[in-house]
This record gives structure tokens, sequence and C-alpha cells, in this order.
């Protein structure tokens, strides 16, 4: 995982995690460029957002 993304989310994000909205406009922006290599669960980013 890639440093921005480490202090970013400092502890592994869960489907318990609340996000602040820093967090919530970079993983939007993950999602807006996901590669299929990248290591995140992008179902997970999706339901955290909605939450």
């Amino acid at each position: 995982m890639g440093p921005l993304v480490r202090l970013a989310f400092p502890q592994p994000l869960t489907g318990q995690s609340v996000l602040n909205a820093a967090q919530r406009a970079f993983l939007r922006a993950l999602l807006a460029n996901w590669h299929p290599r990248m290591p995140f669960d992008e179902d997970l980013c999706r339901t955290l957002l909605l939450t």
C-alpha cells in the first residue's frame, strides 16, 4: 500500500470504519482512478462512502 494511503488510513478499513471528510474525499479519488492492481477492497470503499 502506498504511503499516502497509509497516511490517510492509519488503521485498516472495516465495515464499521467511520470516515472523516478528508478520508471520504480520498476514497472518492481512489475509486475514480481505480486500477485492478490497486490493493484495496473496492466494494468496501463504496459501502463506506454510502454510510
